[in-house]
């Protein structure tokens, strides 16, 4: 009898766990009509942050385009993002490839290497060749 009644319960148990309903997948933060400010980067090879001199504004315009803004100059482009942070630049277009100082050419790098997208509230950090540090606005 008590072997009858372990397997009932051992069945039972089995039979909720296999109708739980699936959880469901992540949530993707939507990054679109949300404007960033550069607040600095960080190479690879630095050992210390760089602050913007002035304040670059990065928007996203929808979810998957975006536009950077340099000194002279505007980046635009498409984009992918995932729900694990996972970031990827598909595709720019630059107005021109002259007249924008060091500090905009090397964010530009890192931005294009970007591979990844950590979201805290206010600020962020793209990372890729580097780490660009972005303030919400």
């Amino acid at each position: 009898m008590t072997k009858k009644i372990t397997v009932a319960l051992l069945a039972l148990g089995l039979l909720a766990y296999a109708c739980q309903p699936d959880q469901d997948p992540p949530q993707i933060q939507s990054l679109a009509h949300t404007e960033w400010e550069v607040t600095g980067y960080l190479t690879a090879s630095a050992s210390a942050m760089h602050s913007s001199p002035i304040r670059y504004k990065l928007a996203f315009l929808s979810d998957s385009t975006f536009l950077l803004k340099l000194d002279a100059n505007v980046l635009t482009g498409k984009f992918a993002y995932g729900s694990d942070g996972s970031f990827q630049i598909l595709e720019t277009k630059k107005t021109k490839d002259c007249c924008d100082n060091e500090y905009a050419l090397e964010m530009e790098v890192i931005f294009k290497s970007a591979t990844e997208f950590i979201i805290r509230q206010d600020r962020s950090t793209l990372m890729g060749d580097g780490e660009l540090y972005l303030r919400r606005k």
